[in-house]
């Protein structure tokens, strides 16, 4: 039994961490563009939760080929704004077409590979507007409750792996005035708003967070600010 325990223990551990490939300072190098869809190709290389699955070459704007690479968190939109991913049910990268003309947001993971944060099809005539909101998503299913929802800002004091199956980390800030939160970020949220890196320590961060019944705060944003 004790064995079993060991093992399973080590699963989790590995599985929440082993998507980790951003460096830390990758949060705050993204960047955007607009273009058309010259291919999209299959590319199955990583494993879950990651699952980098597709290869899109993009002709930007300005005739520069640029290749993103798209993983299962990837926001895919068409030009309705409808999620094409069914909420993480599907690849929607793979749907799009040669010829659309696309706005990509991406960041830079390491030399020469670009990881696509979003692709939204856009009209032939768009035209990107400087510190314009990148992706707004209409998902197919009923639009999250916002009611509830609290928000806190504060420094990083701790991070840690919770054995919990699907795992999770537990976090806890301190505000400037010295109150201290503890939260709980799920491998989805790591994966969408943490690029799946380490917790950054001593790094301000907001996060927006509801109590749950069993009082666990469930975070369900979270970003790093100045």
């Amino acid at each position: 039994m004790k064995k079993i325990f060991i093992l399973l223990f080590a699963l989790v551990t590995i599985n929440f961490f082993c998507p980790v490939q951003f460096p830390s300072a990758m949060a705050e190098e993204i960047k955007i563009f607009t273009g058309k869809i010259d291919s999209v190709k299959r590319y199955f290389k990583s494993t879950p939760p990651k699952w980098e699955h597709a290869m899109v070459t993009i002709i930007t704007d300005g005739g520069e080929k640029i290749v993103v690479y798209a993983v299962k968190a990837t926001v895919v939109a068409d030009l309705s704004g409808n999620d094409m991913c069914q909420g993480g049910k599907r690849f929607g990268t793979l749907s799009l077409k040669e010829g659309e003309r696309v706005e990509v947001k991406y960041s830079t993971v390491k030399r020469d590979h670009n990881e696509a944060i979003s692709i939204r099809c856009v009209p032939s005539d768009y035209v990107q507007q400087p510190g314009a909101s990148t992706t707004q998503v209409t998902s197919s299913e009923t639009p999250a409750d916002t009611s509830g929802i609290n928000t806190f800002v504060g420094k990083i004091e701790s991070s840690s792996s919770i054995f919990h199956i699907p795992a999770k980390r537990k976090v806890t800030l301190v505000s400037d005035n010295g109150d201290k939160l503890t939260v709980f970020v799920s491998k989805e949220i790591a994966i969408r708003d943490m690029h799946a890196a380490p917790t950054r320590i001593g790094k301000r961060a907001e996060v927006k967070y509801s109590t749950e019944e069993d009082g666990e705060n469930r975070v369900v944003s979270f970003r790093y600010i100045k």
